[in-house]
């Protein structure tokens, strides 16, 4: 009986869920630094989520959407980032499927109350 890789396998897979989902969902994914060319000025910094942005004024986050539409057509997302939009998506969602899979048999196979204590 391998209880202990598929409790290792689920470990695993709702770390990597739990981090997907935190990532897709964050707006603090990616710090940008832009400098002027004198490079005298402090740079700005801006934070960057897949689907959010950083309000600095506010420090509250916005959508992508939002900013694409405000600079009136200066800003578009290109291939590769409504790609990752995409797979990140995917990955928060297979990620849950396959934590929940590895967790049915888990609960539901009859253990001795030694292994039920161990895993609570």
């Amino acid at each position: 009986n391998n209880w202990y890789l598929r409790g290792l396998a689920w470990v695993f897979t709702f770390t990597a869920f739990v981090l997907s989902a935190v990532t897709v969902g964050s707006c603090q994914f990616v710090k940008m630094e832009v400098v002027d060319n004198d490079g005298v000025d402090t740079p700005s910094i801006f934070f960057w989520g897949l689907y959010q942005y950083l309000l600095s004024s506010v420090n509250d986050c916005a959508s992508i959407d939002l900013l694409i539409n405000s600079s009136q057509g200066d800003l578009k997302l290109d291939g590769s980032w409504k790609a990752a939009q995409a797979f990140g998506v995917l990955a928060a969602i297979f990620g849950g499927i396959t934590m929940l899979i590895l967790l049915t048999p888990l609960c539901m196979s009859t253990m001795n109350k030694g292994l039920w204590n161990f895993l609570a």
